[in-house]
């Protein structure tokens, strides 16, 4: 029998519906992204360019001292009994390591509200705040240098450091957010290793730069140098900050799901407490003891390895900063071909607990042999660290919620900064025991055996972060969700067998319950349009993020889904 006049019409004003629906959608798109599309794959790398570029000025001055170190450990006035003598700042041993200490610490306090902080206020706020904390942190540290009392110097440039320290880590945790919010299941440990690649340009620049600038015009011109580079890191910060909150701004007002967690990111209405950091899963807290110990390790090494060369092989100032450098120098091209090859194939787990049992001989070569050279050594150290920096803080955003990624960050950088503060410390300590006592330091044998010790504190402390970085991996095989050591290639395979073959009929008149058509297959969730259906659920999200679930059907649709039974379904009507 044909279908009833009123059975026709119904469904004729749903399909008419339907197709201006579509045309809306359609004219709405070309006049809102005619200029820049946020939803277009360039737009999140012109973001991935500014928050690199935020990092390079901090990096290039986190750094400096390190360079500087003779210069500020040389004596104010020189002797008259010396003839061969060059001035300098007049710092001992352990006020040189306390400028990182100092560093360290308050970066450890700040960086936990600066998490919250970001949280609760978005990208733009946290990115502006503390770049500009950076700028003035290096200005008054660079000032603190020109002054000639010994006391006053050291109480400004503590002051500087401590500002920088406030700014800096808190910076980080905005690039991390930035890259998590924008590349998670994309190209995340990419962005990361890029953010890593930028910071470390500008730690390689300052070893390479740092030296013959403060030769030619003295030291604190050589730091208001590093200042200014700073001063570029706050400016791109406002031009990422911007991109940031437009590219959300638009998707809102035009109910479009750019990215669940760049949504979930900059809405502002995220309910984030405190209270949230204990309920924080087991596998991020031993990730974070990865985290603490890698850099224990990592940067008070960096911070005396120019001196370390000078004085064990014999190189002089300029020669041992570049041998130095020459660890970072190997990030900047082993980095994004790690990142890029760790998105696709995973296996985060195994490749951080692999590159720190590879580190162990580092360091027992710097404190028992004294017969090879350094720098094979530090291009091979430069090696195992990329392997692990490159996804060890790409981890974190795979085992916490995206609207909580800033704290979580926060936290991790804390207890970070906290074991980096600690660590400079015992070097320190370890150090001037002797530095500043016996004559003729390079060639003095208790000298070199305090070098000894601090190298064997190192292969303890790398010890235990490859003993971390093991049952991590091992946590996350057995007892986890295989999330560290899952790339595109798993979840393209995940979503082609749980997803697009076992679609049928009734999964598409389920899809007809959401808000949104049914869109294209995407490699994350089930469908990429306004209404998507995640692949591990029974509910669909609309373009404002919010769920629904399969039984809140629109009337429309419910009616639609009736009608179609009355009319096609044997022994109705006839």
């Amino acid at each position: 029998m044909e279908p009833t006049s009123s059975s026709f019409d119904l469904n004729s004003c749903i399909e008419t519906t339907e197709n201006v629906i579509e045309e809306l959608q359609s004219s709405t798109s070309k006049k809102v992204f005619s200029v820049m599309d946020p939803t277009r794959t360039y737009f999140r790398f012109v973001v991935l360019f500014f928050t690199c570029v935020m990092s390079f000025g901090n990096y290039y001055c986190f750094d400096m001292p390190s360079v500087l170190q003779s210069q500020f450990q040389a004596p104010l006035s020189c002797p008259q009994n010396y003839s061969n003598c060059s001035t300098g700042l007049g710092m001992s041993s352990r006020q040189y390591n306390l400028l990182y200490a100092v560093y360290s610490w308050t970066n450890a306090i700040v960086v936990i509200f600066s998490g919250f902080f970001i949280d609760k206020f978005g990208n733009m706020a946290g990115a502006l705040n503390f770049s500009l904390l950076c700028f003035l942190g290096s200005s008054v540290f660079a000032l603190g240098s020109s002054l000639k009392d010994p006391s006053t110097m050291m109480t400004t440039m503590l002051a500087g450091r401590l500002l920088f320290g406030a700014g800096d880590g808190s910076v980080t945790i905005v690039q991390y957010r930035l890259c998590s919010m924008w590349f998670k299941n994309k190209e995340l440990a990419f962005a990361f290793s890029m953010k890593l690649v930028a910071s470390r340009l500008g730690s390689t620049l300052n070893f390479f730069l740092t030296d013959k600038i403060a030769t030619e015009v003295g030291i604190w011109k050589t730091l208001a140098f590093g200042a200014g580079l700073c001063g570029l890191g706050l400016l791109s910060a406002l031009i990422v900050g911007t991109l940031d909150s437009k590219a959300s701004e638009i998707c809102s007002r035009n109910q479009l799901l750019l990215s669940q967690h760049v949504n979930e990111a900059n809405t502002g209405e995220s309910i984030v407490k405190f209270s949230h950091i204990t309920k924080l899963p087991k596998i991020y807290w031993m990730i974070c003891a990865s985290i603490v110990f890698f850099y224990c390790t990592l940067f008070p090494f960096v911070a005396d390895s120019a001196k370390f060369v000078s004085d064990k092989y014999q190189y002089d100032n300029d020669k041992a900063s570049l041998i130095a450098g020459s660890l970072y120098d190997v990030s900047l091209f082993v980095m994004p071909l790690i990142g890029g090859i760790v998105d696709f194939y995973g296996f985060r787990g195994f490749l951080c607990a692999s590159a720190q049992v590879l580190t162990v001989p580092v360091f027992l070569f710097f404190a028992l042999d004294y017969s090879s050279k350094p720098l094979p050594l530090f291009i091979y150290y430069g090696v195992t660290y990329s392997l692990t920096a490159s996804v060890l803080w790409a981890c974190i955003p795979l085992v916490v919620s995206p609207n909580f990624v800033g704290t979580a960050m926060g936290v991790a950088s804390c207890v970070q900064m906290l074991g980096i503060g600690t660590s400079n410390m015992v070097v320190g300590w370890l150090l001037d025991d002797v530095t500043d006592d016996v004559s003729d330091k390079p060639l003095h044998p208790r000298y070199l055996d305090q070098w000894r010790n601090v190298m064997l504190y190192f292969l303890g402390t790398t010890t235990i972060c490859a003993l971390c970085c093991l049952m991590t991996c091992l946590y996350d095989l057995c007892f986890g969700e295989q999330k560290l050591n899952r790339g595109k290639r798993s979840l393209m395979r995940l979503m082609r067998t749980n997803v697009v073959v076992n679609i049928n009929s009734n999964d598409r008149d389920e899809h007809e319950g959401c808000d949104s058509p049914l869109g294209e297959p995407d490699e994350t969730f089930g469908y990429s349009a306004l209404g998507k259906k995640d692949s591990t659920s029974s509910y669909c999200s609309n373009g404002s993020g919010r769920s629904t679930s399969s039984s809140e059907v629109s009337p429309l649709y419910e009616e639609r889904r009736n009608s179609r039974s009355s009319l096609y379904s044997p022994g109705v009507n006839a």
